[in-house]
């Protein structure tokens, strides 16, 4: 059930169905029970057919159980989390992240980097719903380092700098550009580049179009692909100032 609820084809009515089936049967739902119930949520929070609320409701089920969350449970409750970050029933999406942290804490449960990943994305698309900054994001990249988590890949920095981009502020700018300097040439990829390419549009003007272009240049030197996100970036950083500019890139 909960692969078919990846795919869309299944729902948490159908999770729950399978388990009120093996309770019939006197089965005793297991860890594993209840963390393919949560990816069931989960996935179906990711089509907006079931909330945080309901993930949350399948770890109560599990104390009522007397089974112990482990580190897939709580990483499926993040990715719950993510998905309904912009749900207004949840106050403080980023609030709620730091909570599931605090939760494997009180249960002796390690976080790992995909703990860390998934709250940057809580925080990345709460900043796109307006509902949470670039500041709360840095908040968790320095409990990262606090904790020895932090991992300067690509995956990481692009979802630092998602958060960036949705917050589009000069802090955001000024962080997302100390990102940038952290990360080796192999790491960056596209979207690292273009988001830093709209924050400069974004933030600094007619300068920023001048910064943008430079910075296309330094990707492509470094052997990043030439593809229409980094064009479309360095165009788009331009056109209210250098229409020119934009031709010629264009042109490219």
């Amino acid at each position: 059930v909960a692969k078919l609820a990846h795919n869309g084809e299944a729902d948490l009515a159908d999770g729950y169905e399978v388990v009120e089936w093996a309770s019939s049967l006197d089965i005793a739902p297991s860890i594993i029970t209840f963390n393919a119930l949560a990816q069931v949520a989960a996935a179906a929070a990711a089509r907006k057919k079931a909330s945080f609320g309901d993930a949350l409701a399948v770890l109560a089920m599990m104390h009522m159980h007397k089974v112990a969350a482990d580190l897939i449970t709580f990483n499926t409750l993040l990715n719950a989390l993510s998905a309904s970050a912009g749900d207004w029933r949840i106050r403080d999406p980023v609030g709620e992240a730091r909570s599931v942290l605090g939760r494997m804490d009180a249960a002796g449960v390690e976080p790992d980097v995909v703990t860390f990943s998934s709250v940057l994305k809580v925080c990345a698309n709460a900043c796109e719903a307006g509902r949470a900054t670039v500041h709360d994001a840095d908040g968790i990249m320095q409990l990262m380092r606090e904790r020895h988590f932090l991992v300067i890949d690509t995956v990481l920095c692009n979802t630092f700098l998602e958060c960036a981009r949705a917050d589009g502020s000069m802090e955001a700018l000024e962080l997302a550009q100390d990102m940038l300097a952290q990360m080796r040439d192999s790491d960056c990829d596209s979207y690292t580049y273009s988001s830093i390419m709209y924050l400069y549009g974004k933030c600094l003007g007619a300068p920023g179009g001048s910064k943008a272009v430079v910075l296309l240049r330094a990707a492509l030197e470094a052997g990043t692909v030439a593809n229409t996100y980094l064009f479309n970036a360095a165009m788009a950083a331009n056109l209210p100032h250098a229409p020119d500019t934009v031709f010629e890139l264009l042109e490219e």
